[in-house]
C-alpha cells in the first residue's frame, strides 16, 4: 500500500512538471496558426477593393510658351507734321533788347523726322525670359468595386506677366544735340483729331506741329499677360495587373483656356509736363484660345518597395479651338476708341506625358510629386501684336506650337 501511494505521488509530480513544461515552451508553432492582422497599405498593387471617394490637392509650378516675336514699336525722336518745327530750327533768331526772342522761319519741311530713330521699344522686350508660375490642382474622384474610377480635376496658374518701358531718358542719358531723342515716336495713322494730344509739346513750331499722342510722346509702356486654366473629366479602366505592376487605360474630356493680352500705353504731355487722360492712348490685342475635346491615354504603375511607387502616363487629345481675337485702340478717358473682333475655329491636337513618384505613409494617404509635359499644336497667337492702322485694325495672327511644362507635388486621401 505504501508503494502504491508513492507511485501515485510520483505520477502526480510528473504530470505537474509536464504541464508546466508545455506552458513555458516556445509558441512559434502556435503563431503560425494565428492569421496576421488585416492591415493593407494602399500601394498601387494592393489597394482596397471597396468602392469609395478620394480627393487630392496639388501645388503646381509650370511655365508656358511666350509667342511674342520681334516688332519695332517706337523709336527715339519726333515727326514734324507741318514742317514748322524744321522751319524754326533753320530760321534766323532775332534777340531784341526789349522783348522776347523772335525767329524768322526758314524753309518748312512737312513730315521731316527729327532725331536718331534708334529703337526705343520693341514687342520682343516682353517675350521673356520665360518664368515658372505657381498654381494648384484639385481632384475629386470615385472608385468602383471593379477598380474602375472616374475623377474630375481643375488646374489653374497665376498669370504670367512681362513688361517694358521707354521714357524721355534715352540710353547713356544722351538726348542728342537738339534734345530730340528725349521724345518717342510710333507710326500710328488713320486716327481722328480726338487723339491729337497736346497742342504745344515743344517751344518751337506751330500748335500741333508734333501732331498725335504717339508723336513726341514722353512715356510708352508694354504689358503682356498670359493666363491658363484646365478642366478634366477622366475615367480610369484597369487593363492588366500583377503583384508589382498594373496598367490602366484613360478616357475622358478636357477643356483648356489659354488667354493672352498685349497692351501698349502711350502718354503725351506738353513742354511744361502737363497732360490728362485725354492725352493717353492705349492699344490692346487679346487672343483667347478656348479648347474642348476628348482625350485618351494609358498609364502604368510600379511598386518600388517601402511604400513607394512610380507612375508613367501618356495622353493624346483632339480639341476644337474656339478662338476670339480682339484688337482695339482707346483713349485713357474711354471717350473714344476703335475696335475689331473676330472668331475663328481650329483643330488643336495635344500630346501629354506625366511621370510621378508616390509615397503611401499610412493607409488612405498618398503623397505625390512629379513632372508634366503638355504639347499643344496649331493654337493661335499674335506674335507681331501691333497694328499701327487705327482705322483699319489688321494685326497678324498665326498658328503657334505651345509647350507647357512643370512640376507638381501634393497629397491625396482615400476614404
Amino acid at each position: 500500500m505504501e508503494e502504491m501511494g508513492l507511485m501515485r505521488t510520483r505520477h502526480g509530480w510528473l504530470a505537474l512538471l509536464l504541464t508546466a513544461g508545455v506552458a513555458l515552451a516556445p509558441t512559434g508553432v502556435q503563431a503560425q496558426e494565428v492569421p496576421p492582422p488585416d492591415y493593407n497599405f494602399p500601394i498601387p498593387t494592393a489597394r482596397p477593393d471597396k468602392a469609395g471617394f478620394y480627393t487630392a490637392a496639388e501645388f503646381v509650378f509650370y511655365r508656358q510658351t511666350n509667342p511674342i516675336k520681334e516688332q519695332k514699336i517706337a523709336v527715339r525722336g519726333l515727326l514734324d507734321f507741318d514742317g514748322s518745327i524744321t522751319a524754326d530750327l533753320n530760321g534766323t533768331p532775332i534777340l531784341p533788347t526789349n522783348g522776347p526772342p523772335i525767329i524768322i522761319p526758314g524753309t518748312a519741311v512737312p513730315g521731316h523726322f527729327i532725331g536718331s530713330g534708334a529703337t526705343a521699344l520693341d514687342a520682343q522686350q516682353v517675350s521673356g525670359p520665360q518664368s515658372y508660375e505657381p498654381g494648384f490642382r484639385l481632384t475629386l474622384g470615385w472608385r468602383f468595386e471593379d477598380k474602375t474610377a472616374i475623377e474630375f480635376s481643375w488646374m489653374t496658374l497665376s498669370e504670367s506677366r512681362y513688361g517694358a518701358v521707354a521714357s524721355l531718358v534715352p540710353p547713356n542719358l544722351n538726348p542728342g544735340p537738339l534734345l530730340a531723342d528725349s521724345f518717342l515716336f510710333a507710326p500710328v495713322f488713320n486716327f481722328p483729331n480726338d487723339f491729337a494730344g497736346q497742342a504745344q509739346k515743344l517751344a518751337l513750331g506751330n500748335p500741333f506741329a508734333a501732331y498725335g499722342i504717339w508723336n513726341a510722346a514722353n512715356v510708352m509702356s508694354l504689358d503682356f499677360v498670359q493666363r491658363f486654366t484646365q478642366y478634366d473629366v477622366t475615367g480610369r479602366i484597369p487593363v492588366f495587373e500583377t503583384d508589382y505592376c498594373r496598367c490602366y487605360g484613360l478616357v475622358g474630356a478636357r477643356y483648356v483656356s489659354l488667354w493672352e493680352r498685349f497692351a501698349w500705353r502711350t502718354v503725351s504731355e506738353n513742354f511744361l509736363g502737363e497732360g490728362g487722360q485725354d492725352d493717353v492712348a492705349i492699344y490692346n490685342n487679346i487672343v483667347s484660345n478656348q479648347m474642348y475635346g476628348p482625350n485618351v491615354g494609358i498609364g502604368s504603375e510600379w511598386y518600388l518597395g517601402n511604400h513607394f511607387a512610380a507612375t508613367l502616363e501618356g495622353r493624346a487629345a483632339a480639341m476644337i479651338d474656339f478662338v476670339h481675337e480682339i484688337a482695339k485702340y482707346y483713349r485713357g478717358d474711354f471717350a473714344i476708341g476703335s475696335k475689331r473682333a473676330r472668331r475663328d475655329y481650329k483643330l488643336v491636337p495635344e500630346l501629354e506625358a506625366r511621370a510621378a513618384v508616390y509615397w503611401y505613409p499610412i493607409e488612405g494617404v498618398e503623397v505625390r510629386a512629379g513632372y508634366d509635359l503638355m504639347n499643344f499644336f496649331n493654337t493661335v497667337s499674335a506674335a507681331h501684336p501691333v497694328s499701327f492702322n487705327y482705322g483699319g485694325l489688321d494685326p497678324t495672327y498665326q498658328q503657334t506650337y505651345r509647350l507647357l511644362d512643370g512640376f507638381f507635388a501634393g497629397i491625396g486621401f482615400i476614404f
